[in-house]
């Protein structure tokens, strides 16, 4: 059975940079690839053979246009795997992020977590928690942190 290298994605360059390296080590270690991507448990709505119907479209249109911009993140990312020839699935995961990064990655066994990491201005860290640090927390195999450095906030 191949490896499996479970990649967080999130529409950001970091998120980016994780799937870029992830893609060369799947590469490598003729691994397989599942992407992940997040999304807030207020924000995601019941499909219907993997359609959001008309009418959550129009009532919810917030939390339709977030999981709709996942989908797109989750579709781009399994395309840019497959034009580098690595087999990949993908999911949108819903609650949590650190948590539901750790429990899909030990649900399929992945043999690693790949993720990016945004440098955060203090402040930022207090408003918003570290996705990154939970998930090297708690993870039940090795993660690996691909560093953006244009990000780098005062």
């Amino acid at each position: 059975m191949p490896d499996i290298i479970a990649v967080a994605v999130d529409g950001t360059p970091a998120g980016a940079s994780a799937l870029v390296l992830a893609g060369k080590v799947a590469a490598q270690l003729l691994a397989r690839v599942s992407i992940l991507c997040t999304i807030d448990a207020g924000y995601a709505l019941e499909t219907h053979g993997g359609e959001i119907s008309e009418t959550d479209r129009v009532e919810y249109p917030a939390p339709a246009q977030e999981q709709l911009a996942a989908e797109d993140i989750v579709d781009q990312a399994l395309r840019n795997m497959r034009m580098l020839g690595v087999d990949a699935e993908g999911s949108i995961l819903v609650g949590n992020p650190a948590r539901e990064i750790v429990a899909a990655a030990t649900r399929m066994n992945s043999t690693m977590i790949v993720m990016g990491h945004r440098h955060l201005s203090w402040i930022d860290r207090m408003l918003h928690p570290s996705v990154c640090w939970d998930v090297l927390e708690h993870a039940t195999c090795p993660v690996l942190v691909s560093m953006v450095e244009d990000q780098i906030d005062g």
